[in-house]
């Protein structure tokens, strides 16, 4: 943490500390995710999922979100940071 306050994260389009990163995709029916190491000169995907849920309404379908983020974040382990897309059709 105190790196990411000192020290930039990029110099000269190369990073300067590796890095796991964890990107979520939300849409309607499921949740995907990568995760990926981010090194000072390669990006190497470590692991790939995707989580299908039904929609029965409006309410469930925020619970059944929050778990399929839930599990699939308890499935990856520790990651250095967390990004998350949310297509403007759905929110």
């Amino acid at each position: 943490m105190l790196k990411q306050i000192f020290l930039p994260e990029f110099f000269k389009n190369k990073r300067i500390y590796s890095q796991t990163i964890v990107s979520y995709y939300l849409e309607e029916k499921k949740v995907s995710a990568v995760k990926v190491l981010a090194t000072r000169t390669q990006t190497i995907i470590k692991k790939a999922d995707t989580k299908n849920f039904n929609l029965n309404n409006k309410k469930e379908h925020k619970d059944e979100i929050i778990n399929a983020i839930k599990e699939i974040s308890s499935s990856f382990g520790n990651y250095d940071q967390a990004f998350i897309s949310i297509p403007t059709g759905i929110v």
